[in-house]
């Protein structure tokens, strides 16, 4: 894993993921104006910034498209925007390669696959975690996390990423994406992706991000 700063971005880590995929974290710390004078988005990605009214979600929409472009310049692709598929499912124009991006107040986490779908999610640990939970997890989910707000994070931000990674919006999380149980400490943890048609488990990777709870998972 890799530590630095670059071009006047707080870019926390970059690091390998799956072999040929990357993970990078960036921490928000810049005004709306220093975001918008280091975007260097694609005519779609300023179209899109241009709906979004609270300032707060433009810094969250500013930073994850810098870093998604930061991302895929260092490895050697050019960034050509981002669109969106007939199941509202973003995707880097005119490139054969996969990413998935998330947000939170503080931080703005991507990661890249050459070949391979993914998917990720970074969400701060809080109550709100315990007050939706009978939202996303079964009976048996909620058996086993008792109100603990560390594995609900885990539960909340691996499902969340298999929905990311799955993209066609027509998943349950209660009913179609599962979690086998894990221990408090688990880096890795399996999921499940399960419709009438099909029944596929993945292998996601738990990160411990200051106050939050950062999973990915590839196909």
């Amino acid at each position: 894993m890799s530590k630095f700063k670059q071009n006047r971005m707080p870019l926390v880590w970059m690091r390998p993921f799956d072999g040929q995929g990357q993970v990078a974290l960036w921490e928000i710390t810049e005004e709306l104006e220093e975001l918008q004078r280091l975007f260097r988005g694609s005519p779609a990605d300023i179209a899109t910034f241009q709906e979004i009214n609270h300032p707060q979600k433009q810094r969250e929409f500013l930073a994850s498209r810098i870093l998604i472009q930061t991302l895929v310049e260092s490895v050697g692709e050019t960034y050509h925007g981002i669109r969106k598929d007939i199941y509202d499912k973003p995707f880097l124009h005119n490139t054969n390669s996969h990413f998935s991006l998330s947000h939170s107040l503080r931080f703005a986490a991507v990661i890249w696959h050459p070949v391979e779908r993914v998917g990720i999610d970074i969400e701060p640990i809080s109550e709100k975690l315990a007050v939706v939970s009978h939202k996303y997890l079964s009976e048996t989910e909620q058996e086993h996390a008792q109100k603990n707000l560390r594995k609900l994070g885990i539960y909340w931000t691996g499902k969340e990423a298999l929905y990311k990674l799955y993209g066609e919006k027509k998943l349950s999380f209660k009913g179609n994406i599962l979690i086998e149980p894990f221990s408090e400490e688990s880096l890795h943890i399996t999921g499940w992706i399960r419709t009438e048609t099909e029944s596929k488990s993945y292998q996601l990777e738990v990160i411990a991000v200051e106050d939050c709870i950062l999973t990915v998972v590839a196909e």
